[in-house]
């Protein structure tokens, strides 16, 4: 098997007082310290009538529904999502949240 693919669907919250745009994804990251970013076709393989981040506005005070697609190794194991907050643009606070598998 040369590898999988892992479907995240997560929530994003503005705090801020504007619009904010995601130019860059949450990454995922295994046991072994390797990132994966988000597999660039990834709107093939979510749910019809759902979002992916790419571009995606999300408006102050509002929270959005996102669907990622990673291609990691078969033998990833101890994936986390890498989430940041959105205030902090140029120097972010990371947050890993674990996927359980």
């Amino acid at each position: 098997r040369d590898g999988k693919f892992i479907v995240v669907q997560f929530k994003v919250s503005n705090l801020t007082n504007k619009e904010e745009r995601l130019f860059v994804g949450p990454k995922l990251i295994d046991s072994k310290g390797r990132e994966f970013n988000h597999y660039d076709h990834d709107t093939f393989y979510i749910p019809k009538g759902k979002k992916t981040m790419s571009m995606e506005a999300v408006p102050a005070g509002l929270p959005r529904e996102f669907y990622a697609v990673y291609e990691v190794p078969a033998d990833a194991s101890g994936l986390r999502f890498q989430a940041r907050d959105l205030k902090s643009v140029f120097s972010p606070n990371y947050k890993l949240i674990d996927l359980g598998f």
